[in-house]
């Protein structure tokens, strides 16, 4: 944290901006029976929230991409998300995808913090 940031939170009382996550993992499955080739099949995860606290209210939210397969964010501007992913392959498959996401959390004061990491884990299958 810069000292000028630092000096306007310590005069005005107000405890740093923190902020954390839950659950770290998210996943979600689909399966798709008896689908012409080529077959798509999407999937869609479970929830995961930021929560933040201290610094100077109201808080931005911004999900970011940080490494592994890519999803699609539902709501990237969201303290709350969940994360969808479609695969698509000639002939019947069982796969499963992983990638990891992070929320960038600012504050009203423009201090950034990062939430920690969260996996993103879909399995997509696609049968006879």
């Amino acid at each position: 944290m810069s000292g000028a940031i630092f000096a306007v939170l310590a005069s005005t009382g107000e405890t740093p901006l923190s902020a954390g996550v839950f659950p770290s993992t998210v996943s979600g499955s689909n399966t798709v029976v008896g689908a012409p080739n080529p077959v798509s099949v999407t999937a869609t995860t479970g929830s995961t929230v930021t929560t933040a606290g201290g610094g100077q209210p109201p808080y931005a939210y911004l999900w970011q991409y940080v490494s592994g397969d890519t999803a699609s964010i539902t709501t990237p501007a969201s303290a709350d998300t969940t994360f969808s992913r479609t695969v698509t392959q000639n002939a019947f498959f069982s796969v499963t995808r992983t990638g990891v996401y992070r929320c960038r959390v600012t504050d009203a004061l423009s201090t950034v913090v990062f939430t920690g990491n969260v996996t993103v884990e879909t399995t997509h299958t696609a049968e006879l």
